[in-house]
């Protein structure tokens, strides 16, 4: 990868984040960052960014959502995993981060793809 994909990666990963927190601090509903994230794949579209989009999304998703579940775990004083047994936790937090990583994945390809100036979408980018 070319230094100019680094930063492009980079400032993709970065926005993701930020969409994400941005959703989470306006109180809207979970699925709502999968707009923002299509948003954002929209303009790496447009501007011919030559960024592995569903693999930044994918591991964007796979960190904040079991990142998400021990915050809340630690926001309500540690009683949110202790309801499962200690192997169902360990499921809860693999389930939510591969759910979470395939709806950021598959909304930043489908926001990329959507609106790229290129015009061979038959490739996974």
């Amino acid at each position: 990868m070319t230094h100019k994909g680094i930063r492009d990666g980079s400032i993709t990963v970065l926005s993701i984040f930020i969409c994400m927190w941005l959703t989470g601090r306006a109180g809207l509903p979970w699925w709502s960052f999968a707009i923002l994230v299509m948003g954002l794949g929209m303009v790496i579209g447009i501007r011919s960014m030559r960024v592995p989009s569903f693999l930044l999304g994918f591991f964007c998703g796979f960190i904040i959502w079991p990142g998400a579940v021990l915050f809340f775990h630690v926001l309500y004083n540690g009683q949110l995993l202790p309801r499962f047994k200690p192997w169902e936790q360990g499921l809860l937090l693999l389930a939510s981060g591969l759910i979470g990583g395939i709806v950021t994945g598959l909304a930043l390809y489908t926001g990329k793809t959507l609106f790229s100036r290129d015009m061979n979408h038959g490739k996974l980018s």
